[in-house]
């Protein structure tokens, strides 16, 4: 399953490859449309969603953090015994 999406990845990866110049040309004026775009409120809400995402990624690693120190703390303490 992982090997077909790495394939395509590839795959598709040479396809825009051999294509650039082509894909350049045709998506230029839209990329630039975007980038123009996005200092408005489309950007904003843009960046609200990336930091609420960050927020909950901190949360997990911290979380994670202390499972693993507790996990820590009864092996050291079951060898002990």
């Amino acid at each position: 399953s992982e090997i077909l999406f790495f394939s395509a990845g590839m795959a598709a990866g040479a396809l825009a490859h051999a294509n650039y110049h082509k894909l350049k040309e045709a998506l230029g004026p839209l990329v630039a449309g975007a980038m123009n775009g996005a200092g408005g409120p489309l950007g904003d809400r843009c960046a609200e969603v990336v930091r609420a995402v960050a927020e909950k990624i901190e949360a997990v690693q911290d979380a994670m953090s202390e499972m693993s120190q507790v996990i820590r703390f009864a092996l050291s303490r079951s060898r002990k015994r």
